[in-house]
């Protein structure tokens, strides 16, 4: 497992006079209220399949690929200034990696995933399939050309 860097220690280490600069994606949130979070939790994890992070946190889950400090996360929490399903769903979608695209959106109708989009094949030579979570909000899986 990669060790957790210490302040002044970046894996990108800039030269002396650089203009600091974005590194990466660190996460991805999608907030809810707490009367959605049971929904929304068992929705990824047990429909999606996703394994979350342990945490201590309420009302809390996160899922993570990679190793820190690069990994990305995918985030659920509550947030009290949000209220109600996303009433703009199309405004931001989240895309998950997938390299078996067909096999993935199976496993998922057996779980009960409902999909507005069943796996399509797009002019860059890879594939897309779309779900809504329970807020409404878009979820892609994506299989990369090749």
């Amino acid at each position: 497992m990669a060790e957790t860097p210490t302040p002044g220690d970046h894996p990108h280490p800039r030269e002396s006079g650089d203009i600091p600069r974005v590194e990466g994606l660190a996460s991805i949130v999608i907030w809810t209220n707490a009367d959605r979070f049971e929904a929304m939790r068992a929705f990824y994890t047990d429909r999606l399949g996703l394994t979350p992070q342990p945490t201590n946190r309420e009302q809390h889950v996160a899922f993570s690929w990679g190793e820190p400090p690069t990994n990305i996360r995918l985030i659920i929490g509550v947030h009290s200034g949000v209220t109600g399903p996303n009433t703009d769903p199309d405004r931001l979608m989240v895309n998950l990696l997938t390299f078996d695209i067909a096999g993935l959106a199976a496993a998922m109708k057996a779980r009960g995933v409902t999909f507005f989009a069943e796996p399509y094949a797009q002019s860059w030579g890879g594939q897309i399939a779309t779900i809504r979570d329970p807020d409404g909000n878009t979820i892609q899986l994506l299989q990369p050309a090749g």
